[in-house]
C-alpha cells in the first residue's frame, strides 16, 4: 500500500483534536462500490474497506462515526446531484 505522503500540519491537527476529531475519511467513489480510508491524524491507515456506493450503506457505516456521517452523506448526495446536471 502507499504511503501517504501529505500529514496534516500541527494547526490542522489541533483544530480537529480540538473539534472532537481523530480520524479523517477518504472515499474513492465508483458506481456500485467505493473504497474508503480511515486516516489517524498522522496519515497512517486505520482500516481500509469496500463499500456499497448508497447512501443506505454509507449512513450505516458512519453510524459510529458520527461527525463523518454528516459530511459523507452530504458529499455523495452532492455527487450524486453533480452528475445528473451533467448528463441532463
Amino acid at each position: 500500500m502507499k504511503k501517504h505522503s501529505k500529514t496534516l500540519t500541527e494547526v490542522s491537527k489541533r483544530m480537529l483534536i480540538e473539534k472532537g476529531m481523530n480520524m479523517v475519511a477518504g472515499l474513492d467513489l465508483g458506481d456500485k462500490y467505493s473504497h474508503l480510508w480511515l486516516l489517524d491524524l498522522d496519515g497512517r491507515v486505520v482500516e481500509s474497506k469496500k463499500i456499497r456506493t448508497s447512501a443506505p450503506a454509507l449512513e450505516k457505516y458512519f453510524s459510529v462515526w458520527a461527525a463523518m456521517r454528516h459530511e459523507a452523506t452530504r458529499f455523495l448526495t452532492t455527487q450524486k446531484r453533480n452528475a445528473s446536471r451533467q448528463q441532463g
